[in-house]
């Protein structure tokens, strides 16, 4: 579960971060790396289910996951590692490596001319989320029951990001040079939608559209998002 998922991270990072790999073609690998794993996990009928998956998972080393305990328990442990994931990340954030980080988001070159290997502190990152995302994966599977190929594709990484912005449109990652909020402008407007209660998912989705193209027309930038 952690093992497995670090260790193909651990490769595929230092193979690109060494060589200053970045931006779109990071994008463009690892996406190609999800094609390769679904096409290996078809291939693979005999050990993986091929295109249905590992359907019908109803024991863990004997133990029924079906009962109302098991459920219960699955729950609290879900709870209690996503609490411990998140304390993980935030102690991570505020100590040195967090600034280190936080610097390279914003200026990486600056951190690598102040003496900084910056390739060490993206592959870190990139291993530690292949970890917490294989986590993820095995109490998912034990939760629903079954494992699908389509989970491991292209589409569940890019569906978001397609819906950014339309055709031929470029996603804002800020509304400014002093615009100081990390994240951009479709995912903030996003975020803070889903907050709202009592809001349906048609009304999340028109409100988004509306006030991304809003926001972005007024610093002179076409971005309607195509949701």
């Amino acid at each position: 579960i952690l093992v497995v998922p670090a260790a193909l991270a651990f490769a595929i990072s230092y193979a690109m971060f060494k060589r200053r790999v970045g931006g779109v073609y990071f994008a463009i690998i690892t996406q190609a790396v999800a094609l390769i794993l679904t096409v290996l996990i078809i291939g693979q009928q005999g050990y993986t289910g091929g295109v249905n998956g590992m359907t019908d998972l109803k024991t863990v080393l004997g133990w029924d996951t079906r009962t109302d305990s098991a459920k219960y328990i699955l729950y609290y442990l879900c709870v209690a590692l996503l609490v411990g994931s998140i304390l993980l990340c935030r102690w991570i954030q505020t100590g040195k490596a967090g600034t280190l980080l936080l610097a390279m988001r914003d200026k990486e070159d600056r951190v690598r001319f102040s003496g900084y290997d910056v390739a060490n502190f993206r592959i870190f990152v990139f291993c530690l989320a292949a970890a917490l995302s294989g986590i993820g994966g095995a109490l998912f599977t034990l939760q629903v029951g079954f494992m699908s190929p389509s989970f491991v594709g292209i589409v569940p990484s890019i569906e978001m990001v397609i819906y950014a912005a339309g055709e031929g449109q470029r996603a804002l990652d800020r509304l400014g040079a002093d615009d100081a909020v990390a994240n951009g402008l479709f995912t903030r407007v996003f975020v803070a939608e889903m907050k709202r209660k009592g809001a349906t998912v048609r009304d999340v989705l028109f409100s988004v559209r509306e006030q991304v193209a809003t926001l972005a027309e007024r610093v002179g930038h076409e971005q309607v998002p195509a949701v």
